[in-house]
């Protein structure tokens, strides 16, 4: 059992960290940057499952609300998770908790997938019509 806790901390540590890297590769396209987060994201669910995954993103918000700058382009606080991006930030959570949901079939992961990058970008486009009524 204690061996299964350390790995899962060792594990969800160095998610929390390759994204904080990820979210730096960007390109600027207007106000909301593409990066290579939401791919990672996907991967982080798909091999550490929804549990897991669920709690390495909200470590990831964790750090970068209080101040780390782990988010696009070196930034970190509140006030970027309240901002044109936060709708994306928030929808990280639906995306990796369905990525991570454990099935059977293959083809109904790909689905689950592609719902969970659906739910991703409709948060983060509907938070960024909110902000720029």
């Amino acid at each position: 059992m204690k061996r299964e806790r350390i790995r899962d901390i060792t594990f969800i540590s160095l998610c929390v960290a390759i994204l904080a890297v990820v979210s730096q590769l960007s390109i600027p396209v207007g106000s909301v940057p593409f990066t290579l987060q939401v791919l990672f994201l996907s991967m982080i669910g798909y091999f550490l499952g929804a549990k897991r995954g669920i709690l390495t993103v909200a470590v990831y918000i964790f750090i970068g609300i209080i101040g780390v700058p782990v988010f696009s382009g070196f930034q970190g606080g509140i006030g970027v998770a309240l901002s044109y991006t936060g709708g994306f930030i928030v929808g990280f959570v639906p995306l990796v908790a369905l990525c991570g949901i454990k099935l059977r079939f293959g083809w109904a992961r790909v689905v689950l997938g592609i719902v969970g990058l659906v739910a991703c970008h409709l948060l983060g486009i509907l938070w960024y019509m909110h902000l720029s009524a």
